[in-house]
């Protein structure tokens, strides 16, 4: 087990303390660029992480890095933002199933449709209602 970082001052420092997790910068560079070549990765991270460059850690660069710690059961970064945020460390939920999700994206397009079918059916026994009342 890995001991808790006490103090992470910045967002850069929260990143480093997830690549320490991981098994280093390179490594943590690897996961979040696997096309790249792993040197060049690195030198874009380290870019990213050195505040006296241009390049900047963006906000899907964040979201990239949580995505990928979440991946390895390390919540550093999502309970550090919630911790300077200032709201509750959340806890990650179980993953889900693609195929629940669209077994539920499924049974919730039918209920759409039948409810659907069931105006068009009432509109059209109005229809011909008023036909008929016309036709006397």
């Amino acid at each position: 087990m890995h001991q808790e970082t006490l103090f992470i001052e910045s967002r850069e420092d929260a990143v480093k303390a997830l690549a320490q997790r991981l098994g280093g910068l390179k490594r943590l560079a690897s996961y979040a660029w696997p096309t790249e070549d792993i040197d060049k990765s690195h030198n874009r991270l380290m870019a990213k992480l050195d505040p006296s460059r241009r390049e900047i850690l963006s906000a899907d660069d964040w979201d990239l890095l949580v995505r990928i710690g979440a991946e390895h059961d390390c919540h550093l970064l999502k309970w550090w933002a919630d911790d300077t945020q200032g709201y509750q460390r959340s806890q990650p939920s179980d993953p889900k199933d693609p195929d629940d999700e669209l077994a539920t994206r499924i049974e919730q397009a039918t209920a759409v449709l039948a409810k659907s079918l069931d105006i068009y059916s009432r509109r059209q026994s109005a229809r011909t209602l008023k036909t008929v009342k016309s036709l006397k």
